[in-house]
């Protein structure tokens, strides 16, 4: 899941802008592609966060050595997290054309930490409430005491015992779940939430 952050990290339809634009795009994407691989990222350290700023600062140095040439509509601001990730992903997809091997290098070193950042988690406790808002929503209060928001994103074995409110107050659970980070429009910024993947009676 971190590969769309990795090459992603900073969309704006290209087509939009006309072939000039998207040139400038063919060369900024080739231009951060010979930048990675003269830093010859060494992934075995796994340092995930300096490899992404690296990435990142390729593509903004290109960025800046053309920003005179780009339409007024993409002077990026820096600042600005979601305008940096609609440009970073433009680039990322023509980066694909320059330099495709090191972005499956990329791929298969962030799928490692996917798989970890994914594995599920399970507790037992006692079913409070399920109630729908942005999403179907579940709490349940663990034995130590802590409480639990989870929301139903996907379908699973036994998710009628909430769909069909077949599990009442105070019954005793046990809950399967995965954290997973998405964009709240409420926040205009990602957050994460726990999404529930299994629920038993118990």
């Amino acid at each position: 899941m971190k590969i769309k952050y990795l090459l992603f990290t900073f969309f704006i339809p290209i087509s939009f802008f006309g072939q000039n634009i998207e040139s400038l795009y063919d060369i900024v994407a080739k231009e951060s592609c010979e930048c990675i691989v003269n830093k010859n990222f060494d992934l075995k350290n796994r340092d995930y966060e300096k490899i992404k700023l690296e990435f990142g600062l390729c593509i903004i140095n290109s960025y800046s050595n053309h920003k005179s040439k780009f339409d007024e509509s993409i002077d990026l601001d820096f600042k600005n997290s979601k305008m940096m990730s609609k440009f970073g992903e433009d680039v990322a997809l023509k980066m694909i054309n320059h330099c495709p091997d090191k972005i499956i290098e990329f791929g298969n070193f962030e799928g490692d930490d996917e798989d970890e950042i994914l594995d599920n988690i399970t507790f037992e406790g006692v079913f409070l409430e399920s109630k729908k808002s942005d999403f179907q929503m579940v709490t349940v209060k663990e034995n130590n005491g802590r409480i639990h928001t989870l929301i139903v994103l996907t379908f699973f074995e036994d998710v009628n015992l909430i769909t069909d409110n077949l599990i009442k107050k105070n019954d005793k659970v046990s809950v399967e779940y995965f954290e997973q980070e998405f964009y709240d429009p409420k926040l205009n910024d990602f957050r994460y939430y726990k999404v529930i993947q299994g629920i038993k009676k118990i």
